[in-house]
């Protein structure tokens, strides 16, 4: 929708630049070769967003979702889950607690084209939950909530898939 895709283009002003630069796993692990380069967390964005496009556009998943802007909303994790993957002040390496910073960052972030609270909501959640199963690291205390409805479980799927290290999509021109 119009809404959210102003809404969208608001919140991508607000991604730290470092997001555009580094690579999609700062260890070299978990992600395809292609994501691991330079410019790699723009790359796993394109790929996630492109695999829940291909899902979305499912007649099944259509009628499960049968909001356009929940479907929009859904739209929007792929940019969000990792805009602060480094932290607030830009870390070395991933942070562990990325998702809860998003999911904070999505409820606070003012921007001129907002959206309804329930809506953000949502998104945050979708954030917060994106990485499913693994919710714990040797060297943090956070744990990460797992997810819990079909939105939040159909985003980490998509997650999932495109950072699986044996999936992988030729790099787009335009990138």
């Amino acid at each position: 929708t119009e809404e959210m895709r102003l809404y969208c283009e608001d919140m991508i002003e607000q991604i730290p630049d470092y997001i555009f630069e580094m690579p999609s796993s700062t260890s070299g692990k978990y992600h395809n070769a292609t994501q691991c380069l330079p410019h790699g967390q723009i790359y796993h964005i394109i790929m996630f967003a492109e695999i829940m496009n291909y899902r979305l556009g499912l007649k099944g998943n259509q009628e499960k979702f049968k909001s356009p802007t929940q479907r929009d909303a859904m739209r929007c994790t792929p940019i969000f889950h990792d805009a602060l993957k480094c932290g607030t002040n830009g870390s070395t390496f991933s942070v562990h607690e990325h998702p809860m910073l998003a999911g904070q960052w999505v409820r606070e972030a003012n921007v001129g084209h907002d959206i309804d609270e329930k809506v953000k909501e949502a998104i945050a959640r979708m954030c917060e939950r994106h990485s499913g199963e693994w919710t714990s690291a040797k060297k943090s205390k956070t744990v990460l909530p797992e997810p819990e409805n079909a939105m939040e479980l159909f985003v980490h799927e998509c997650d999932y898939l495109s950072s699986r290290n044996n999936i992988d999509m030729p790099i787009p021109d335009y990138l």
